[in-house]
């Protein structure tokens, strides 16, 4: 087959060619026929010459002769060279072919045949990234696959996509058709390549992701023999009273002690909203609060600013996380190799079906 198709390229090859060659040839025959004209002019011209010349001597007469027969001749074919110098620079300036795009991979599958061009090789993806050979022949074979399945998205279901995208991007179809404008896609394009993702997905769907079912009993097995911990985590709020230079370091802390047993609490002293923090992130010099219990209020702790003050508002203590809780968490951990070897399994089955041929 690769031999077929190589075949097949050379012959349109030699074919633009020989057009080509055949109409350089018919402008070569046109400039060959101005000048075989040329000749019959110059014997009128020597036939008038030679009747001027009777009256002359013989040898004079001779020597006109040989005159007017060698000059029209060198004449000739000096302008003969000077037009097929400038048809050849013509061809030389004028290419024969042009390259419009190029056959870069053919696939042959049972139920098609999927043609990847250059230009589908140096343009960038609908998301914007190019992509290799190798992944656009893997699209290409799977959307091939979803063909024989019969599970490709018909027209409607592309315009409910269409859709979904302007409904998630607050924009018009027209908007949106400038977008893809602009990234190098006509619209039609969009909706071809719309198609085929839709089916590649729906293929990934049925191959492998249906397939992804982990049995309760490996989770369980998995959450046994992994077990995680959430850290003691601290419900904390905090307020930051400015300096009173009016008054010494240890008079101020012992006006905001006495605010803060007080009912005045809630109003003098500027709490912020509460917030959580793990044990393990809590500073070296901040671990004071691990003594403090729900409701308590830590020492005020001097800074540049002023006197911090943290009160703990709740807490909890080391935990072990629950099966439930990290069920989700274990189940795709669990599918992720499974994935991979049935995705491998699959292009294997694939690749095994088709013939590729490479330029």
């Amino acid at each position: 087959m690769k031999r077929f198709l190589t075949h097949l390229f050379l012959l349109c090859t030699v074919g633009v060619v020989l057009v080509a060659a055949n109409s350089v040839r018919q402008e070569v025959k046109k400039t060959d026929t101005t000048v075989e004209k040329q000749p019959v002019h110059h014997k009128k011209q020597v036939k008038k010459k030679q009747k001027k010349a009777v009256t002359k001597p013989a040898d004079s007469v001779a020597d006109k002769k040989i005159e007017t027969k060698e000059q029209p001749k060198e004449k000739i074919q000096r302008k003969k060279q000077k037009e097929e110098r400038e048809v050849s620079a013509v061809v030389a300036q004028e290419p024969f072919m042009y390259e419009l795009d190029r056959i870069e991979v053919v696939i042959f599958a049972p139920d098609g045949v999927d043609i990847i061009t250059k230009s589908d090789v140096e343009r960038s993806s609908l998301s914007g990234t190019k992509r290799t050979v190798d992944e656009i022949v893997f699209e290409k074979v799977v959307h091939l696959d979803a063909k024989k399945h019969k599970i490709t998205p018909n027209d409607d279901e592309v315009d409910s996509y269409l859709g979904m995208v302007q409904k998630e991007n607050n924009v018009t179809l027209d908007e949106l058709k400038a977008v893809f404008k602009e990234a190098g896609y006509t619209f039609d394009e969009v909706r071809e390549q719309f198609k085929i993702m839709q089916s590649v997905n729906r293929m990934l769907d049925f191959k492998i992701r249906s397939n992804l079912i982990v049995p309760r009993k490996e989770i369980e097995a998995y959450y046994e023999q992994n077990p995680q911990w959430q850290e003691a985590r601290y419900q904390l709020e905090y307020a930051l009273v400015p300096f009173d230079v009016s008054k010494s370091e240890a008079q101020q802390i012992q006006e905001i002690n006495d605010v803060l047993r007080s009912d005045k609490s809630e109003t003098d002293i500027p709490w912020g909203k509460p917030f959580w923090v793990n044990k393990d992130d809590v500073a070296d010099d901040k671990q004071f609060i691990f003594a403090l219990n729900p409701g308590e209020v830590a020492q005020p702790q001097k800074t540049v600013d002023g006197f911090a003050v943290y009160r703990l508002k709740s807490k909890t203590d080391r935990i072990l996380r629950t099966l439930e809780d990290r069920r989700m968490e274990i189940t795709d951990l669990l599918r992720r190799p499974r994935y991979f070897q049935l995705l491998e399994d699959y292009k294997k089955s694939l690749f095994d079906a088709v013939s590729i041929v490479y330029f």
